[in-house]
């Protein structure tokens, strides 16, 4: 049975059915057991195991994405397992838990950007601006602009990495395939993938922004 160490919503450590969770120098992680014959899951255990779901689904989808974005607070080792330790927290701590609201899907302590802005050019694109750089922390006009949209009903994704940069303050992105009426969650994270001591640290990439459109009826 896993057990919350400070409350509902704390780190967990223990088994729930098939996943496993565990401490692993002081963050969360959660693994698979391989596949056996189980016991139908009852209470706890099958919300635990449905939240599990819910999150992999979502997490395999912007896979591309968190793998960058969450290197380096996994240290280089197991980026995807660090996504989708965090996000399972959020998710089970999140009241609101529709329209991936909850998602974050780059963490890091790199400056972000001001005053986010977007909206629809065509049926194809989305245009998205942003200011300054948030003040007191690190940055580069030069940080690549790492840009995902995301159509919370399909997990369809639409994901450009390294095409603009801070100093650009706009950039243009395809839209994921889209029907009218489907909301969109967008993403923007600042990454510099070249310190100069070439060292990992969360200086490196900025927490994921995100903003949410819904595609004209």
């Amino acid at each position: 049975m896993a057990r919350a160490k400070n409350g509902l919503y704390g780190p967990l450590n223990g088994t729930v059915g098939n996943l496993v969770f565990y401490q692993l120098n002081g963050e969360q992680v959660v693994r698979v057991k391989r596949a056996a014959l189980l016991k139908p899951s009852e209470g706890r255990m099958k919300e635990v195991q449905g939240d599990f779901s819910e999150v992999m689904k979502v997490v395999k989808a912007v896979s591309h994405f968190a793998r960058v974005g969450f290197y380096d607070l996994a240290e280089g080792r197991m980026a995807f397992q660090k996504a989708l330790s965090a996000n399972l927290l959020r998710y089970r701590a999140a009241e609101d838990k529709e329209q991936l609201r909850w998602l974050l899907v780059s963490e890091g302590q790199r400056a972000g950007a001001k005053e986010l802005m977007a909206g629809f050019t065509d049926d194809v694109s989305l245009a998205i601006s942003w200011g300054a750089a948030m003040q007191d922390m690190e940055w580069s006009d030069d940080d690549l602009a790492m840009l995902m949209a995301i159509n919370t009903r399909s997990l369809e994704t639409s994901i450009n990495l390294a095409t603009f940069r801070r100093h650009h303050h706009s950039a243009i992105l395809k839209l994921p395939p889209l029907q009218p009426g489907d909301t969109l969650q967008c993403f923007l994270s600042f990454h510099s993938p070249l310190s100069p001591d070439n060292t990992i640290k969360l200086e490196n990439i900025s927490e994921s922004q995100s903003f949410e459109l819904v595609f004209p009826i």
